[in-house]
């Protein structure tokens, strides 16, 4: 993730001169996640983003790993997010 996409070219040509490989960024000024309706919560069940906690910046990113339309891995773990 990266704070806008000036941020992400900046890298990028830095990558491209030293040969470093390849990435993807998350530009966070360019995520336009799917707008999701998440299902009441109940006693067996609450939606997982409602458990997690992280700095609203992310928010978006978070939304758009959720709604991608394929399973996240934010489904199956915290990945360094307090639970």
């Amino acid at each position: 993730m990266v704070d806008t996409d000036d941020t992400a070219q900046r890298v990028l040509e830095v990558m491209n001169r030293e040969k470093s490989g390849r990435i993807t960024f998350m530009p966070l000024n360019r995520l336009r996640p799917k707008s999701y309706t998440y299902p009441a919560a109940s006693n067996e069940a609450i939606p997982l983003i409602k458990r997690l906690k992280f700095n609203p910046i992310y928010r978006v990113a978070m939304e758009q790993a959720r709604t991608r339309g394929r399973r996240s891995p934010f489904d199956s773990g915290c990945y360094g997010l307090t639970c």
